[in-house]
């Protein structure tokens, strides 16, 4: 059965040149990892961009933890989706060894550290719920190959402008995905509220209600003096984000407010001393 298997394989590579192959293959690769690349500096600087008067600060951590595991996870799949000889192969099967390896390394990861087995779960759920998209973006990546395989075979004449203008178009559709990585009304909201409360704390003494100024006491001490705040999602619970602030002398402090509860007046009361950056 083993050989009968080998030699299928065998046959099934033969239906192409190597060459044929490995270019469909390395065009898929390449594609994904500046995919990959693209969004994750869109989806981490278009609140810098979109906000700039909320003291918003790169969140580097973040920033090189997705766009390394994003640009691996794209890559291996362009390899995949574009080792099948046939379009609706490398669609159907392309992304499977990708999910898997997901998957396998989410189970390792969750066996050697405590983690909420809700939270697992929820992680667990999102990874399968993840099938559509990489099904998606291998139609995307076979798409894309073809189309430049395509522009080369047709010549020199005109190939240049043409493939300049497909690509033009496949970056900024990229960057518009991203894009919606900005934050939505609550988080803006939250952040205003923040900001305003500390910078008018000075002036009106009744805002210190809305600041942790008994579970920060350093924070008195620190109004008035540039910082910077890193909104993240809160992985312990759906629908709450912990807002870090950094202050330039390396004084820090952490909040975590619910961003789905509809209310007049935010206050940071569920705050502690110090923010950790690190990703994940």
């Amino acid at each position: 059965m083993t050989s009968k298997l080998i030699q299928s394989i065998r046959l099934y590579i033969r239906q192409e040149t190597s060459h044929v192959r490995w270019q469909r293959m390395w065009i898929c690769a390449l594609t994904g990892i500046l995919a990959a690349s693209i969004f994750t500096w869109t989806m981490s600087t278009i609140n810098l961009i979109t906000l700039p008067s909320q003291r918003l600060g790169m969140d580097w951590p973040r920033l090189w933890f997705y766009w390394g595991g994003l640009s691996i996870i794209a890559g291996m799949e362009g390899l995949f989706v574009g080792w099948f000889t046939e379009d609706y192969e490398g669609i159907t099967f392309g992304w499977v060894p990708v999910e898997l390896l997901l998957l396998l390394g989410y189970f390792f990861y969750i066996s050697s550290v405590t983690t909420d087995p809700i939270i697992a779960s929820i992680s667990i759920i999102g990874l399968l719920e993840a099938t559509g998209a990489f099904i998606i973006f291998a139609v995307i990546l076979r798409l894309i190959a073809n189309k430049f395989i395509k522009y080369y075979l047709e010549g020199k004449t005109g190939r240049g402008q043409r493939t300049l203008a497909f690509t033009a178009g496949i970056i900024f559709l990229i960057i518009l995905i991203g894009s919606l990585a900005r934050y939505d009304v609550s988080v803006v909201k939250i952040l205003r509220s923040l900001n305003q409360s500390m910078a008018g704390v000075t002036t009106d003494p009744s805002l210190e209600t809305r600041l942790p100024m008994e579970t920060v006491p350093e924070l008195r001490s620190h109004l008035g003096k540039p910082y910077k705040i890193y909104p993240r999602p809160d992985t312990a619970a759906v629908g709450t984000y912990v807002f870090a602030v950094i202050f330039h002398d390396g004084f820090s402090f952490s909040c975590r407010i619910s961003v789905t509860e509809s209310r007049p007046d935010i206050y940071f009361n569920d705050c502690n001393q110090g923010a950790n950056l690190s990703f994940p």
